[in-house]
């Protein structure tokens, strides 16, 4: 099953403004990541992408070339793992704000999941734990406890 973090904006709670954000690896930002960033409208994430991966090719092409193409496929992937992660950071920048979690095997099916349970009633209640024979016993003071705890609270 998949996850996914369900945003709105601040200033209206319209059902058809919510955007359902996969929490793990994107496919998309693997293959391709500027594109992905263009299109999701990230400009400081586009951005930070960029020079990081001009300065990681630089460090690589010093090392050597083999290296450079190892090291840019290792920050392409390490971008896809968390590119989900900076798509809930820059909406959150713009003034979203988390409304809940869903989950289904598919986008579809969490977004039934989610809006199927925004109609639900307030939980049930849970019955009351039983009282404790000793609830009305006051409690002594304890002796001093040894070792790097303070002494019990009088």
């Amino acid at each position: 099953m998949k996850t996914y973090v369900v945003m709105a904006p601040r200033d209206t709670d319209a059902a058809d403004r919510l955007v359902f954000v996969k929490d793990g690896f994107c496919w998309p930002a693997f293959f391709l990541p500027l594109v992905w960033l263009l299109y999701r409208r990230m400009w400081i994430v586009f951005l930070g992408f960029v020079l990081v991966t001009a300065g990681l090719e630089f460090a690589g092409r010093q090392l050597g070339e083999g290296i450079s193409g190892l090291v840019a496929a290792l920050a392409v992937l390490l971008f896809a793992l968390e590119a989900n992660a900076l798509r809930r950071w820059t909406l959150s920048g713009r003034g979203w704000r988390t409304v809940g979690v869903a989950s289904g095997r598919s986008i579809d099916e969490a977004e039934l999941r989610f809006f199927a349970g925004l109609d639900d009633p307030a939980p049930p209640e849970v019955p009351a734990a039983p009282r404790s024979p000793l609830a009305g016993v006051p409690v002594t003071a304890h002796p001093p406890v040894l070792g790097l705890f303070p002494e019990a609270a009088r």
